[in-house]
């Protein structure tokens, strides 16, 4: 007698996602700002920008105003022409670039160190839209912090303003060049940042580059007064930066810096290309 069997039944086949459940651009700007917004530390982050900028607006305000008072010819011939009002309440701007910097970095490393970055490219597959995704929001939010400290410093620093016999006039082309110049600087710090942590992909690592091309090596730099290295340094970040955002010999400090829109050139460039180098690198690699 033979024995009945049961009909083999084939696996069903796996479906295939439409088109439709495809991430657009849009979607991916969303997902983005939800990671971004959800998380603490860019909360905290921006919150110490703001401090960081305003505290060293008021202190340098007030030390200075108190150095006038104390010997007005003395500071007189020591400071020279006063700078635009606008280049003290954007004297914090350099230690607030590491801390925005710090928030380029984690934008993309955090995902490495949670694993989540293995999620969002399940999502969007296409990596390139995940990378502007991502500068689209830190951009939006570099730019709203650093007007926030702009003018928080700004608030700071005005009851010291009649001592020190300066004003921020704003019908002057020189006060929106340095104000808006410090807002743009900032946010490309941060962009310059997220591209190094996407070279990286670890948090110290890309953080410590940051801090070294940004901060350390323009000031070991300083000390060799060769034309050769004082040439190499008005192309870093902080000296390229510097000849956009001041229209003073007071504010620059007696170094001699680029001309204002090839310093504007320079820092972008500092922020797009280890942007479009992470991206190309992104592609290469597994996750």
């Amino acid at each position: 007698m033979s024995t009945a069997t049961a009909p083999a039944t084939s696996a069903p086949a796996s479906p295939s996602i439409p088109k439709s459940a495809h991430v657009s651009f849009l979607g991916a700007v969303r997902s983005e700002w939800l990671k971004l917004r959800t998380l603490r530390s860019t909360w905290w982050i921006a919150g110490l920008t703001v401090v960081i900028m305003a505290g060293i607006a008021l202190l340098g305000t007030w030390s200075l105003s108190t150095f006038i008072d104390a010997d007005p010819e003395g500071a007189a011939q020591a400071m020279g022409v006063m700078p635009n009002g606008a280049e003290f309440a954007t004297s914090g701007s350099l230690f607030g670039q590491l801390v925005l910097g710090v928030l380029g970095v984690l934008v993309v490393t955090n995902e490495y160190a949670s694993g989540m970055v293995r999620s969002t490219f399940a999502a969007v597959p296409r990596r390139t839209p995940v990378v502007l995704a991502k500068v689209v929001v830190l951009t939006l939010i570099s730019l709203v912090t650093s007007a926030v400290a702009i003018g928080a410093s700004a608030l700071v620093s005005m009851p010291f303003f009649d001592t020190l016999d300066v004003t921020i006039p704003m019908d002057s082309a020189d006060t929106w060049q340095i104000l808006g110049g410090v807002a743009v600087f900032l946010t490309l710090i941060a962009l310059m940042s997220f591209g190094f942590g996407l070279i990286l992909r670890h948090t110290a690592g890309a953080i410590f580059t940051v801090v070294a091309i940004a901060f350390v090596i323009p000031l070991v730099l300083q000390a060799f007064q060769t034309d050769l290295i004082q040439n190499i340094n008005k192309f870093l970040p902080m000296n390229a930066s510097t000849a956009f955002t001041t229209t003073t010999d007071a504010g620059a400090a007696g170094m001699e810096l680029l001309d204002p829109w090839v310093g504007f050139a320079v820092m972008v460039a500092w922020a797009v290309v280890p942007i479009a180098v992470g991206t190309v690198l992104l592609k290469s690699r597994d996750v």
